[in-house]
């Protein structure tokens, strides 16, 4: 979609329509930030700026045009999208890619090369990327989108205009849910604290398996005292019923675990993500101590990672419920 209306990011997309409409747009970008926070978003609007034929303002591109529908639908031959094959981007991914970027462009004055989860490139595809980089054509850009940029290569960082994107605030996702995805204002207002800023995790918190999983979790989580040394395998088996992506699981508990250590730390519920859990999160912080919540998020951050490595899930689940303390 244009700039116009993208939701949120307004110094950001600021800073691009005024470079655009100087004409002194970067040959390079890297567009930072948490992941489901709208990066790509803003990047396929930048596209739309730098190609649409006919600019609904400086900066800015139409959003109805043929070009910038087809920027939309990722099927404009002048922008070229790099996604991960697997886990890594590959030098054969970055070779074909570069070969495209320097012929002429088919349509428009230039080309837009984005290249998602840009982390994730292979020691030989950032080194070929690099000398792409050293070498710019003036009529092509490149957006590289990444959430961990410190595992990019700093001689590819060195040669990037670097933009840093923060996660949205709750009154914009709130109003997202509410006017986009139809969710009831009530749960809005629950799943935009959830969400942590991100567009995408609030989307996916408002299915009704995700909502019914929270309920039965609160559910279980405030007879944890009551079990005991039997509490994780309680736990074990609700997430093994449950069909969610175990990723999604583990990443309530991390926001879980954070939220009382927040309250223990702070004394005060603002700030707060998980705020329909709030009943049983008071009560956990009392009883256990900052360096066990801190390890958790330690223990459960480690699982993600391992899961992120090909680790199997059911072990991986296992071995992490049992390694976590609990009331």
């Amino acid at each position: 979609m244009s700039f116009q209306h993208i939701l949120g990011h307004e110094t950001q997309i600021s800073f691009l329509r005024e470079v655009m409409a100087k004409g002194k747009s970067a040959h390079a970008y890297i567009f930072s930030g948490p992941d489901g926070i709208g990066k790509k978003t803003v990047a396929i609007g930048f596209a739309m700026s730098y190609l649409c034929p006919n600019p609904a303002s400086p900066g800015e591109g139409c959003g109805i045009c043929h070009t910038c529908q087809r920027i939309q639908r990722g099927s404009h031959p002048d922008l070229l999208m790099v996604n991960p094959t697997g886990n890594t981007i590959k030098i054969q991914d970055i070779r074909e890619t570069i070969v495209a970027s320097s012929l002429r462009p088919l349509e428009g004055k230039g080309r837009v090369i984005i290249i998602d989860e840009a982390d994730r490139l292979t020691e030989p595809a950032a080194n070929a990327l690099l000398k792409t980089l050293e070498e710019p054509h003036r009529r092509n850009v490149f957006v590289l989108i990444t959430a961990r940029p410190y595992r990019l290569p700093l001689t590819v960082v060195s040669r990037c205009q670097h933009l840093s994107f923060y996660p949205l605030s709750t009154v914009h996702l709130v109003r997202y849910l509410s006017e986009k995805a139809g969710c009831d204002p009530a749960q809005a207002e629950v799943i935009a604290h959830a969400a942590g800023g991100s567009v995408s995790r609030a989307i996916g918190l408002c299915k009704e398996e995700y909502l019914s999983f929270r309920a039965k979790l609160l559910d279980v989580m405030e007879k944890a005292t009551e079990q005991k040394a039997l509490f994780p395998l309680t736990l074990l088996r609700l997430f093994a019923q449950n069909d969610l992506d175990l990723e999604e699981k583990l990443d309530f508990l991390i926001t879980f675990f954070r939220d009382i250590l927040w309250i223990k730390e702070t004394g005060t519920h603002q700030g707060v993500l998980n705020v329909d859990f709030l009943k049983i999160i008071k009560p956990w912080a009392e009883r256990l101590s900052g360096p066990a919540l801190v390890d958790n998020i330690r223990i459960v951050s480690q699982a993600k990672s391992a899961l992120e490595e090909n680790a199997n899930k059911a072990l991986t689940l296992d071995a992490t419920l049992f390694r976590l303390s609990f009331p």
